[in-house]
């Protein structure tokens, strides 16, 4: 690095300061290989590089070299370390660790032999002598005693586990990665732990409760209770004649008024009404009494000239309310 910055800050003297009293050891014509890292690489290729600087600071001195760019990059670097050193290493261990574990086990130790005991002649019929140690052909009570148990041979040593197959390396970031899994968002309480989130605290009722239903048991049952609310009203299926739609109910209204205005024979007698329909509002009049009444008031509207009106019949559970026509 240090001699990177130093042909580096030469460059930027020769460009700079031309050199009349100082002898150039460089001649023209001669190579000038400049080793380095990515920085060097970089000097060759960009023009406002340190090697392109050299050259021109010698240039502007009278000296023409012919430039050499020997830098290589830390990536380059990189991958020839890893493709000549890293990975036969690991495949010479790899392959030793194969060996090893392909290999049968060491066989158990052979047993050791037991040594002949040798037992004194004992006093019998074959002999009185009491130091004889040798018998000979005859009755012997020593042949009749129980032999001795020969030690038993040590077990044999369980052979070692099996080696783990080395596991074979992820050949992408998605298979390293594929065992991860996002946490769980979910609190869940440790085993033994009270869920303070399952306990209802006590709530006691204030005075005034209390008092109300002590009231309560003690009112007339037949009296009405002015909290308890009437029955909504139900909305049977009806036949209607319906004139136009609208968001605003305000300009229902209005149209409905001009209607009125125009034709008063026509729409004599009857009142408007409204109810939803998707994000609009139907602008209806009615009900009629069954469908050949309302084909009839369809006829009219027809013969005053009113186009646009059919019979439309709500189904059951259909809120219409009446329309405000007031300005």
């Amino acid at each position: 690095m240090k001699q990177t910055i130093a042909v580096a800050f030469l460059g930027l003297i020769f460009a700079t300061i031309p050199l009349a009293h100082a002898e150039i050891p460089i001649k023209s014509g001669e190579k000038v290989a400049f080793l380095g890292d990515s920085i060097t690489e970089y000097g060759k290729a960009n023009p406002g590089g340190y090697v392109n600087l050299v050259s021109s600071g010698l240039a502007t001195n009278g000296v023409k070299i012919e430039i050499i760019g020997a830098g290589i990059s830390f990536l380059i670097t990189a991958a020839v370390v890893f493709f000549v050193i890293v990975k036969p290493i690991n495949q010479l261990m790899a392959m030793t660790r194969k060996k090893e574990a392909d290999a049968p086990p060491p066989p158990p130790p052979a047993p050791v032999p037991a040594k002949p005991v040798q037992v004194p002649a004992q006093p019998g019929f074959a002999t009185l002598d009491p130091g004889a140690t040798k018998t000979v052909s005859g009755f012997d009570l020593a042949k009749t005693a129980p032999p001795t148990p020969s030690p038993a041979p040590a077990p044999a040593p369980p052979p070692p586990p099996p080696k783990p197959a080395p596991q074979a390396r992820p050949s992408s970031i998605d298979e390293a990665f594929a065992d991860l899994a996002p946490p769980s968002r979910e609190i869940e309480p440790q085993s033994g732990a009270v869920d303070i989130r399952r306990i209802k605290p006590k709530v006691t009722p204030p005075k005034d409760q209390v008092t109300a239903e002590k009231d309560a048991k003690t009112k007339d049952p037949k009296a009405k209770d002015p909290k308890v609310k009437p029955a909504a009203p139900s909305y049977p299926s009806r036949i209607w004649v319906q004139l136009a739609t609208g968001r605003d109910k305000g300009a229902l209204g209005f149209d409905w008024r001009k209607l009125v205005k125009d034709d008063p024979v026509v729409f004599k007698g009857q009142k408007p009404s409204v109810t939803a329909w998707d994000k609009t509002n139907r602008l209806l009049t009615g009900p009629f009494a069954s469908a050949k009444e309302a084909n009839a008031f369809l006829a009219l509207l027809k013969k005053a000239g009113v186009g646009g009106a059919f019979v439309w019949t709500s189904p059951a559970g259909q809120v219409v309310d009446a329309l405000g026509t007031a300005k």
